[in-house]
């Protein structure tokens, strides 16, 4: 494929206005025979360019010719149409260079040679080919037309030829498909015109590619800045209090009350984090599970639209972050549930998990994409601004939405617990050391002894309390109101249970 010989130029020339009575006087609807006082008579096709059509940057009485300068896959394409519905002979390779009026110095054997490509690989094209034909009635149905102003003689006409009209010139079609392939490449454009009399659809003159870097001051990137850093945050301060939690662990020999670790999220998150940064670190896994994944991505000289599908691993653990949202919830909600919180609390979790991960498995959020242009006039002509496409990727519809999951399910697991299943309160601790998170959610009903309670260490890092052991003391940090305690510790001969001895004793 990269040997084959390209031609520089290709200069369509329709069979009709190959008449010496007839003179070129314009190619642009919206300059109309801007060449009326010069017009270019026809004497020879190679000799008689056409006219530049419209574009959105053309001059008038500004002399232009109008060609393609193809790129290497446009005569590929053009054959692949063409050659769909009509034999691709060497006889019509000479047609095509014969209507060409930038035929160049080999283009018989730039056609043979793409056309033996083509013919030689026809199984990789023939997907294509298959839908040419189809595509050929619809573009029909568009009605649209190439388009020169003419003098005939002594008659000012608009000429006008559907870019695939097959009528006397088979040789056109091939044209046609170039076309056809500059219009979804971009470099060319269809516009209808819509008059008092009647309307015309119309082929554009060539338009000239722009490339440009968009700037970095104009993207919006602050609000997913401070999104970025308010995880970051989270996830290193659990990183550290992890590690404090394996050397206290390893610290007590294992003594310590397992069941808890599962709390871990909740407690570290509502005594260390904050609501505040929970609720934005819900908020980011919010926003991320109803934004569709959409790439735009270069494919030869287009660009095509891929949505790759979120892996369904991703889609639980984005599910399960909607839970820091309903630990906030529990903790406010704490105050009017009390001790009724540990019993529901884990189910109000549960369901929001497995209510968001159904919902997005069935009804994944999908980007609406449309490229179209539209234009809006401003003050009748002192301007027009124009939308070239419309792309949307989240709904904000689907964030509220999710925000009355997580409050139904809270209010819906209370009303189980509490009201129709009727479950007793369960005794809590009375320590004042205790934030709501540890009293109403951490296990310590085996760490008692002689009407004091305990708690084993990184039980209590959950609650806020960082402790340092002494020979005969315990050292704690209330981190919550920021208070130095100085606690002794159980005698080597006491009768405890030894995992108390590595416990906090904690005052009432």
């Amino acid at each position: 494929f990269v040997e084959l010989p390209q031609k520089q130029y290709i200069g369509q020339f329709p069979q009709a206005l190959a008449n010496t009575n007839i003179s070129l006087e314009g190619g642009s609807l919206l300059c109309g025979n801007d060449h009326a006082a010069s017009p270019e008579p026809f004497v020879a096709i190679e000799s008689t360019p056409l006219i530049h059509g419209f574009t959105l940057t053309g001059t008038c009485n500004l002399l232009g010719f109008d060609f393609f300068s193809p790129d290497e896959f446009l005569v590929l394409f053009a054959f692949a149409g063409f050659a769909a519905s009509r034999p691709l002979t060497p006889v019509m390779l000479e047609a095509f260079c014969a209507w060409d009026y930038s035929f160049g110095t080999n283009c018989t054997g730039v056609y043979t040679a793409q056309s033996h490509f083509l013919l030689s690989h026809r199984e990789a094209f023939a997907a294509a080919m298959a839908v040419a034909p189809s595509v050929e009635v619809d573009i029909a149905a568009l009605n649209v037309h190439f388009l020169q102003f003419v003098v005939n003689g002594s008659m000012h006409e608009l000429f006008q030829v559907n870019i695939l009209d097959a009528t006397g010139d088979v040789s056109w079609v091939y044209f046609g498909w170039c076309f056809l392939y500059a219009w979804a490449a971009g470099t060319r454009e269809v516009v209808a015109f819509d008059g008092d009399i009647s309307a015309i659809t119309a082929v554009s003159g060539p338009l000239r590619t722009l490339t440009m870097t968009p700037n970095p001051a104009e993207v919006p990137q602050n609000l997913a800045l401070v999104l970025m850093a308010a995880v970051r945050y989270i996830t290193f301060v659990f990183a550290g209090l992890a590690a404090v939690v394996v050397a206290y662990t390893v610290r007590s020999r294992q003594r310590i009350e397992g069941l808890n670790l599962f709390e871990i999220n909740r407690a570290f998150g509502l005594v260390w984090v904050g609501w505040s940064f929970l609720l934005v670190r819900s908020a980011t896994a919010v926003l991320l599970l109803h934004t569709a994944s959409l790439q735009l991505t270069a494919v030869g000289a287009t660009a095509v639209w891929r949505a790759p599908p979120i892996p369904w691993y991703s889609r639980m653990l984005a599910a399960g972050e909607l839970n820091w949202l309903i630990y906030v919830l529990n903790d406010v909600g704490s105050v009017l549930t009390g001790a009724h919180t540990s019993l529901y609390s884990t189910m109000s979790a549960i369901c929001a998990w497995l209510t968001m991960l159904l919902w997005t498995w069935q009804s994944p959020c999908v980007h609406a994409a449309r490229v179209q242009r539209w234009c809006v006039a401003t003050d009748m002509d002192a301007a027009l601004d124009c939308f070239s496409a419309h792309v949307q990727i989240g709904r904000f519809d689907r964030v509220f939405m999710s925000v009355a999951i997580c409050v139904g399910c809270v209010l819906g697991s209370y009303v189980i617990v509490a009201r129709v299943l009727r479950a007793p309160s369960p005794k809590t601790p009375s320590s004042l050391l205790f934030s709501a998170p540890a009293k109403y959610m951490l296990e310590v009903d085996d760490y008692a002894f002689g009407g004091v309670q305990f708690i084993d260490t990184p039980s209590a890092l959950m609650a806020g309390l960082v402790s340092v052991r002494l020979a005969h003391s315990m050292v704690v940090l209330d981190m919550k109101k920021w208070r130095l305690l100085h606690l002794p510790r159980l005698p080597p001969d006491s009768m405890a249970p030894d995992r108390l001895h590595h416990a906090i004793p904690l005052p009432q």
